[in-house]
Order: C-alpha cells, then structure tokens, then sequence
C-alpha cells in the first residue's frame, strides 16, 4: 500500500525538506529551551500563573 502511494506522489524530495525542517526547528527550539542565558526568563515565566493583578 505504501509503494502504491508513493507511486502517485512525484516530488519525494519534498518528504526529505520536510523531515529537514522538523529537525532543524526541534533543535532550534531545544537549543533555545536548555540555554543557561534563558533561565531568568523562564524562571519569571514559571512565577505568573501566582501573581495576583
């Protein structure tokens, strides 16, 4: 079934851009995420839910 279905999709060089933007904005986003310059920032982040306004 799934040769069948890539028979009819002509541009399999999509699936392989594809796959390449998935992994560069996970990393990108892990990266960002596991930074130590980050920390204050989610530290203050962490904290809103507890302030009252």
């Amino acid at each position: 079934m799934k040769s069948e279905v890539l028979q009819q999709f002509p541009h399999i060089q999509l699936t392989g851009f594809a796959m390449l933007l998935f992994l560069g904005s996970f990393i990108a986003v892990a990266i960002q995420t596991f930074k130590r310059s980050a920390r204050p920032t989610f530290q203050r982040i962490s904290e809103l839910p507890l302030e009252d306004n």
